[in-house]
């Protein structure tokens, strides 16, 4: 199982974005070069965070992107599912009383590995709406610290 290119685009694209948060709005020609990624590739990323009300545009000469809220209340679900459909199997994107089968001709109900397969895309979905971009704001080569581990942190005694 691979992250696609869009995805994983879209996610540094949108930290990008929540280092600057709070500065107004950044050229996407800025995004591209740090990123290495085409201008017009990331433009279609951002339409479709925009769409979902991810982001928010300005335009003209200090024109650009900005995220719509504030880099804790986006996670990396949101942004990944904003790009495109996050399935693991085909199965798992259908409903029984939309397609009875799969692509194999298997109805789900027979199907032996559907509850395995339906059961990381779960946990895959909780790992990734509990990542925030806050939380990929650190210093390049530390480990993950989840914004709410750090919080329990400081409380407990």
């Amino acid at each position: 199982m691979r992250v696609s290119a869009r995805s994983e685009y879209a996610v540094r694209a949108m930290v990008h974005l929540a280092r600057a948060y709070g500065q107004g709005p950044v050229p996407l020609s800025q995004v591209a070069e740090r990123e290495r990624m085409s201008l017009d590739f990331l433009g279609q990323l951002m339409l479709a965070q925009r769409n979902k009300g991810l982001v928010k545009s300005a335009r003209g000469v200090h024109g650009g992107f900005m995220l719509a809220m504030h880099p804790s209340q986006v996670s990396v679900g949101e942004v990944m599912r904003a790009v495109e459909p996050f399935a693991l199997m085909q199965c798992l994107e259908l409903s029984p009383e939309d397609q009875p089968t799969c692509g194999m001709g298997i109805t789900m109900l027979d199907c032996t590995t559907r509850d395995v397969w339906a059961l990381l895309q779960e946990k895959m979905n909780q790992t990734l709406n509990s990542v925030s971009l806050a939380d990929l704001c650190h210093e390049q080569g530390q480990p993950l610290r989840l914004a709410r581990e750090e919080t329990a942190l400081a409380v407990s005694p």
